[in-house]
């Protein structure tokens, strides 16, 4: 099996219980569901992690285009839809940056990034918010500038005198992650209006061998060191060596598309 495939197979395990669940529940508490049926755009759909919980808070016969690049974590959304679903649940492989929608032809779109920011992410909320119908709503849920800072104090506290890669190198090199002033600022440049942010926190447990925690070292760290190396996961098990409480700031930014035509 493809160590693409296994992460897509596990990712439910791994990532939505732990991590993923509360951007979704924060999705669920932000969106503003209206009362008539909906067509709506999932850009994150992955497994489904998002695409169905908000599929049962829909009015009946409300449809969901779900939306994913990795066709590993598709499959898996395409075994969880009865016959039920899939008439109203269309997965598709699609490219974000160049949506193959006419433009208003959506009520809702959201994005659940939980543990990849895709960069440079402007022009996915231009297609979002030019496939979205005027009125419509559009929310993006991110982990917020804050978030990790137990975690990287530790792995900052290791270092190493051999010349092998060190995470205070990865991570000073590597951007922050932003702020919700800075998300409900870029949904406005991007042509959204009435852009407001919600936000939450909650903790993640590590235990030593952190290298072990898959949540941790295979889908958390790449958000600002890249993909793991044999390096990192070293650094990651002399750091950490005790249970560590990491803290994730959450921010649902939501927007509303205006009138004026959006410019790709």
């Amino acid at each position: 099996m493809s160590t693409e495939s296994e992460l897509a197979r596990t990712f439910d395990d791994e990532v939505v219980e732990r991590h993923a669940r509360h951007f979704v529940s924060l999705l669920q508490s932000t969106l503003e569901i209206p009362n008539d049926k909906v067509r709506a755009l999932d850009l994150t759909a992955g497994t489904g992690y998002a695409t169905l919980p908000i599929l049962e808070a829909l009015p009946a016969a409300s449809q969901v285009i779900a939306i994913s690049d990795d066709r590993f974590r598709l499959k898996e959304l395409h075994k969880k839809l009865t016959s039920e679903m899939r008439r109203r649940v269309f997965p598709r492989k699609d490219t974000l940056q160049r949506l193959p929608f006419a433009d208003h032809a959506f009520d809702i779109v959201w994005a659940c990034w939980p543990t990849r920011i895709p960069t440079p992410v402007a022009p996915i909320l231009r297609q979002a918010l030019r496939v979205l119908r005027p009125g419509g709503q559009i929310a993006v849920v991110v982990p917020l500038h804050g978030s990790f800072i137990e975690l990287i104090q530790a792995l900052g506290s290791s270092d190493s005198s051999d010349g092998e890669i060190t995470v205070q190198r990865l991570v000073a090199e590597t951007p922050q992650l932003d702020d919700s002033g800075k998300w409900t600022k870029l949904l406005t440049r991007c042509g959204g209006i009435e852009a407001r942010a919600e936000k939450s926190t909650f903790e993640i447990t590590v235990e030593p061998p952190a290298s072990k925690d898959r949540l941790i070292a295979r889908h958390l760290l790449p958000l600002w060191l890249g993909e793991g190396t044999k390096d990192v996961d070293d650094l990651l098990d002399r750091s950490i060596t005790e249970t560590l409480q990491v803290s994730v700031r959450v921010g649902c930014i939501t927007a509303r598309r205006g009138a004026v035509e959006i410019e790709e």
